[in-house]
């Protein structure tokens, strides 16, 4: 078996806009801690497709996105990756976000408010535009 190149990677994963926050340890139930820093930045999806524009492939994000502030974040990050976004904004409510508590040794817990990006529909996915040349990229946590 041959392996060709594909001419573009289309995904219909989800992207969330991913808030890291910095924390010294876990907060014990009913607790609070005090996170020493905190990011948003586009994340889920958006990994897979950057990676593919950094090596020069074609990328296509085929899922939903909201029209608030998480939507913006994701369509800004898609931009400066050069990475088309072939549905336009959902106007309905915003993408949602995965809150990602980082403990000092590196070890990430996650906590997730899904958002528009969580309701594809079927008609959505029987439009995408795809090519005989695309590979499709779909996430487990998407087909749940």
């Amino acid at each position: 078996m041959r392996w060709h190149r594909p001419g573009r990677l289309v995904s219909a994963g989800s992207i969330l806009a991913d808030i890291g926050v910095d924390v010294p340890h876990l907060p014990p139930r009913g607790g609070d801690v005090l996170a020493s820093s905190a990011t948003l930045s586009a994340g889920g999806a958006f990994n897979v497709l950057a990676a593919a524009a950094r090596q020069g492939l074609q990328a296509m994000f085929a899922g939903r996105h909201g029209s608030g502030p998480h939507g913006d974040c994701i369509r800004a990050a898609l931009v400066r990756e050069g990475i088309e976004a072939w549905l336009p904004p959902s106007t309905d409510a915003d993408s949602g976000f995965c809150l990602v508590m980082v403990e000092p040794d590196g070890e990430r817990s996650f906590v997730t408010s899904p958002g528009v990006e969580s309701r594809p529909g079927p008609h959505d996915l029987a439009r995408i535009p795809l090519r005989d040349d695309d590979a499709v990229f779909v996430s487990g946590y998407d087909l749940v």
